[in-house]
């Protein structure tokens, strides 16, 4: 899943795969995860110029119920990137039903909070299959701002009953299920 590489000019060299001996500094780059790293040599640090290491990251997905850190099934997202916490530009109402949330397109009550997280395809598979789509949720891109930048992502949609959650944040809820 990770390639280790080194850019120069006139080559691309794969990195070897034990990175333990290097601190690794990230950030995001369109749609793939890259990764900046150095190493230290004897006491001495040794910078390695253009090497980086790039995870493929075809979508981007926004979490706003049990998928969300320190939530029962956040395990789902383990190696996911995740951009941080932000909202939705639309308003939609997020309802609790037994425990669970549902955001649903049909009423324009709050910004949903969430995070938003860069994954791949296999990710979104297991996604899918966890929230029951096209079933009991519906996958549907909506836009969402992370730290003031605006992504177009996928969220997960139900147009059910339940209890509404006034501030659309589940974590305000006695339903976060740890």
């Amino acid at each position: 899943m990770f390639h280790g590489i080194r850019l120069s000019a006139d080559s691309v060299e794969i990195f070897p795969n034990d990175l333990s001996k290097y601190t690794v500094r990230t950030y995001s780059y369109d749609s793939s995860l890259v990764c900046h790293f150095t190493r230290t040599l004897s006491g001495s640090q040794y910078n390695k110029q253009g090497v980086i290491i790039i995870m493929e990251r075809q979508h981007l997905v926004f979490v706003y119920g049990t998928l969300r850190q320190d939530c029962a099934n956040h395990h789902l997202l383990k190696d996911a990137y995740c951009y941080g916490v932000g909202s939705t530009l639309s308003k939609f109402a997020m309802y609790l039903i037994s425990g669970f949330p549902y955001v649903t397109s049909s009423e324009s009550r709050h910004q949903i909070v969430g995070e938003l997280y860069a994954i791949d395809n296999v990710t979104l598979v297991e996604l899918d299959k966890m929230e029951g789509h096209p079933i009991h949720y519906e996958r549907s891109e909506t836009v969402v701002t992370v730290n003031g930048e605006q992504y177009t992502a996928w969220m997960y949609f139900r147009n059910p009953q339940g209890k509404l959650l006034q501030s659309g944040d589940f974590k305000d809820s006695k339903g976060n299920m740890k």
